[in-house]
């Protein structure tokens, strides 16, 4: 069976209380999908001070900050 890669992007605006949970439910889904594809989830935080990217526990989520008026 040929592997796929997917990307999630995770848009977020002070969402800091949150966002493990939702990227522990994105990492356990493509677990049980049937084709196991490799996950990357990217999180974009529109906050000015970025508080929810300091959130993240995982250290292999990818991590943008994103500029005002985006």
């Amino acid at each position: 069976m040929e592997s796929f890669s997917v990307s999630v992007i995770i848009p977020v605006w002070y969402e800091a209380e949150g966002i493990n949970e939702r990227i522990e439910h994105v990492f356990q889904r493509a677990a049980e999908a049937v084709c196991s594809p490799a996950v990357e989830i990217i999180v974009a935080d529109g906050e000015p001070d970025a508080s929810t990217l300091s959130a993240i526990s995982r250290t292999d989520v990818v991590q943008l900050a994103c500029p005002q008026g985006r």
